[in-house]
């Protein structure tokens, strides 16, 4: 009897999760662990002091979650395969308990990022509201980033997509109520990853389209993540339209994410001087 596995499904079960299981919990876990005898990372009995066991466990509530082996190879065709990015709508429709149900999907490369990657745009509509992803699809690997505006479209149901990647590849997606994730974050540890510069890139996006309403719509959510080199692009391309009060705001509000920084950054002094600088050039010009 692996109690210290029966014990962790019963804490689970109390945030809401193998709900859809209509068995003891120690039931659920002999079935568990015959599962991952065969799994990516073997029998989960043997895995309690590993510091993924809480996600590789709960990746097994199949409802909410979807595990992927390998996110740095997902697609190993000799050619970039972006319709690959259909069944990652469909596996995040399906453990979304209904509530992310994209119609009139419809999938673009467009154009390429910075070297090599290309560009992917995802259209689809949920609830008559219309939702353009786009972002650099980065070769072979999975790219998620692209989450933080689904989970905009969603935001309503107070759930979202959060996912987990280990830095040798596997990765899990969850679909999480609000408590969910707030119990998971504090009460267990867990680090959910962050994306906030899809918004900086899908802004530069816009920008070299020239829509100019778009690009300070993506800006002014990426501005949130207090990434400097997001403030720089933010504040130029107000400069850029001579709008050079707000640019100026902006400017002053990355000087001011460089000054809190602790410890500094790397290439601290260039960022203040080059933000100094371009406050000083519209100051002078204006």
């Amino acid at each position: 009897m692996n109690t210290k596995l029966i014990s962790k499904i019963e804490q689970f079960r109390k945030l809401g999760f193998f709900e859809c299981i209509d068995e003891e919990s120690n039931i659920v876990a002999e079935r568990i662990i015959a599962e991952s005898e065969s799994s990516y990372f073997g029998n989960i009995s043997n895995l309690q002091h590993e510091p993924l066991f809480e996600p590789i466990l709960l990746s097994y509530d199949k409802s909410i979650a979807w595990f992927v082996e390998d996110s740095s190879g997902y697609d190993l065709s000799d050619e970039f395969r972006p319709e690959l990015y259909y069944e990652v709508i469909n596996q995040l429709q399906r453990i979304s308990k209904g509530l992310f149900t994209p119609k009139n999907i419809t999938l673009n490369e467009c154009g390429y990022c910075d070297g090599r990657d290309k560009r992917i745009a995802i259209n689809y509509a949920l609830n008559n509201i219309k939702t353009e992803l786009v972002f650099c699809a980065d070769g072979w690997a999975l790219m998620l980033n692209f989450l933080e505006e689904v989970n905009e479209s969603i935001r309503h149901s107070s759930n979202s997509f959060e996912f987990i990647i280990d830095p040798y590849g596997p990765c899990f997606i969850f679909f999480l109520s609000a408590v969910q994730k707030k119990s998971l974050s504090d009460e267990y540890g867990w680090k959910f990853i962050s994306t906030p510069n899809y918004w900086a890139d899908k802004a530069m996006y816009y920008k070299e389209l020239n829509k100019p309403k778009e690009v300070e719509s993506c800006f002014k959510k990426a501005v949130k993540g207090n990434n400097i080199n997001t403030f720089v692009q933010y504040g130029i391309f107000l400069k850029e339209q001579n709008r050079h009060p707000e640019a100026i705001e902006i400017f002053k509000m990355g000087r001011c994410v460089i000054d809190e920084q602790t410890p500094p950054f790397d290439n601290r002094e260039w960022w203040a001087d080059f933000i100094d600088n371009q406050i000083n050039e519209i100051n002078k010009n204006v």
